[in-house]
């Protein structure tokens, strides 16, 4: 078996190709500059490493009316989280964007879960550090519903964790989950708390790994989403239901005890670095809590760095009822905001 946290050339070879692929794939994300550099040719706008600034360079160049608005104007939201969210409903349909961060990463895990493979070859042979990436885009179905700023969209995420190092057992894929979502959008401007409520989703959200029994796991549920944001500060609260399964086919019957039924994940932008933190079922009264804190920082350009730490129960599927405790270092194509 190899050791734990051993690390081989030809590895990285693969995760530099997968790397490329992906940052092609994303390569047409939301752009910007570094505040009042000059700027007179897209070979210019392009060196710029800052998203927002980068795109009121192309602005510049193709005399488009760039000044900043008046942060002062009345029912008027600004920051990166806002940006983004009125960025998307004036998209058009059918182009793809990110949905939720798109990253490669190395993953150190302190205790992995051996218990479903028992039946497999693979039973107590899984190390403990491996490789974790996520891939995520969502495209607009329909725009400006029921007269309204209201937008359909579907969404993908798939989340991998791969037995990269692991030669004794082939180096296999761990987990992946499939997170398909269809959901409605509607932009909003009120005030709550201090915050200004930016967004409101309502969708359905199917997640599965995939997989046969014994080690299938699946659920359904219908969500709403409630997005905040002041400056560039953002907040977050999911609330969801699970759809009902009859007891034969529901494969988790207790999901919701370990991954219970809210999300909230709050984001900071500071100087070009991304602070996010993400709760779920805190006031379980068994403990069951479930936790994660993510730093993102640039590197060069459109490259970022990221640093991920993962606690508690329901990082994916397959370890939903067993407490991780993993953190990993990586590159990241695409972030929150």
């Amino acid at each position: 078996m190899a050791h734990a946290g051993e690390l081989r050339l030809y590895p990285f070879a693969i995760i530099a190709l997968l790397l490329a692929g992906m940052t092609l794939a994303f390569a047409g994300e939301t752009a910007g500059e570094t505040a009042g550099a000059p700027a007179s040719t897209t070979g210019t706008c392009l060196e710029i490493a800052d998203d927002a600034e980068r795109l009121r360079c192309y602005d510049r160049l193709s005399s488009r009316d760039t000044r900043e608005p008046d942060s002062n104007a009345p029912g008027l939201s600004v920051g990166f989280l806002s940006d983004r969210i009125e960025e998307d409903a004036d998209r058009k349909t059918l182009t793809l964007t990110a949905r939720k961060p798109n990253y490669i990463m190395h993953t150190y895990l302190s205790d992995p879960n051996q218990e479903p493979y028992e039946f497999t070859e693979e039973s107590d042979q899984l190390d403990n550090s491996g490789i974790k990436f996520q891939l995520s885009f969502q495209t607009k179905l329909a725009d400006d519903m029921f007269g309204q700023q209201a937008d359909l969209w579907f969404s993908y995420t798939q989340v991998a964790y791969w037995q990269l190092y692991n030669d004794d057992i082939s180096s296999p894929f761990r987990e992946t989950n499939y997170e398909p979502e269809v959901y409605a959008a509607f932009l909003t401007n009120y005030k709550f708390l201090g915050l200004t409520g930016r967004s409101i989703n309502f969708g359905l959200n199917h997640q599965s790994n995939g997989r046969s029994e014994p080690l299938s796991r699946s659920w359904n549920r219908v969500f709403a989403e409630f997005i905040f944001v002041r400056d560039d500060f953002g907040l977050s609260f999911k609330p969801w239901h699970r759809v009902e399964e009859s007891s034969s086919d529901d494969d988790n019957p207790d999901i919701e005890d370990y991954l219970g039924n809210y999300e909230i994940r709050a984001f900071q932008h500071w100087n070009g670095h991304i602070f996010s933190a993400m709760v779920r079922n805190i006031f379980d009264s068994e403990n069951h809590y479930n936790a994660e804190l993510q730093w993102s920082f640039p590197i060069k350009r459109r490259l970022r760095g990221m640093l991920q730490w993962y606690n508690g129960y329901g990082e994916n599927l397959i370890d939903y009822d067993h407490k991780n405790n993993r953190i990993g270092i990586g590159i990241l194509m695409t972030d929150w905001l």
